[in-house]
């Protein structure tokens, strides 16, 4: 009885802590010169038919509207684009040279390779965005531009060919990621007059557990534990009565 008592206790105490412990700071924005997530890409857009938009499974590329997806460039020497690997990148399609990356289940990161080593037209640089099964915007950053030469990482003043660019959360929410111009009527969707193109490359994603995932776990092994702890007294009290009744 004492041993179920201990159990259940433990086991609202991990729900306590799991469910009263509060959140770690809100997203942390991507933009580096190397992968911050690591590991095989999701999708490295490598093999794929040029200029067909990727079926990836559990993930959609879309754009602004259904004819400005974007499309599967791998001759991308033409506009001058890095890749983080290979030679197959993703470009945006005008109208609105935006990249929408929908996922079939929430992530706790994402990360792609933002490429626009020859921003012509671009001033304003690029919004980078992410959003929950709601629609509703969960973060946003921007990522500064030299006009002509490439991206910048505030406080380096050397241009890059191409960034990793994304979020990570301290929980899985994350439903769908957009790449677009901070101009128009809807900043960071893209503008219909917005010409310069840019292009992605090593899609990567990260899930953390849920909190009441947690919470199942801790609570299993805690109960395993004092389970097997229980039976193991059980069989050394079984043993000494059996010696006591012999001897007697």
């Amino acid at each position: 009885m004492r041993i179920l008592q201990r159990a259940l206790a433990v086991t609202f105490l991990c729900a306590f802590t799991i469910f009263t412990t509060p959140a770690t700071a809100g997203a942390a924005p991507i933009l580096s010169i190397s992968t911050t997530l690591g590991g095989t890409p999701l999708t490295d857009f490598e093999g794929l038919a040029e200029g067909t938009t990727p079926a990836i499974p559990g993930v959609v590329f879309a754009g602004m509207t259904a004819l400005a997806a974007p499309v599967i460039d791998d001759s991308r020497f033409l506009s001058a684009y890095a890749a983080s690997t290979g030679t197959g990148v993703l470009t945006s399609a005008l109208p609105g040279r935006t990249v929408v990356v929908k996922f079939d289940t929430p992530q706790s990161a994402v990360e792609l390779f933002l490429s626009d080593a020859a921003p012509l037209t671009n001033t304003n640089g690029y919004l980078v965005r992410v959003f929950d099964a709601a629609n509703t915007e969960l973060e946003q950053s921007f990522v500064n531009i030299s006009l002509g030469t490439g991206l910048l990482i505030p406080g380096d003043a050397t241009p890059h060919a191409g960034l990793y660019v994304g979020f990570t959360r301290p929980t899985a929410d994350i439903r769908s990621l957009l790449i677009g111009h901070p101009l128009g009527a809807n900043p960071g969707l893209g503008d219909a007059l917005q010409t310069d193109a840019f292009a992605v490359d090593d899609l990567r994603t990260s899930t953390v557990p849920e909190p009441a995932s947690l919470f199942l776990v801790a609570s299993g092994l805690a109960v395993r534990r004092l389970s097997s702890r229980s039976r193991r007294g059980q069989r050394t009290r079984s043993t000494i009565g059996f010696r006591g009744s012999r001897t007697g």
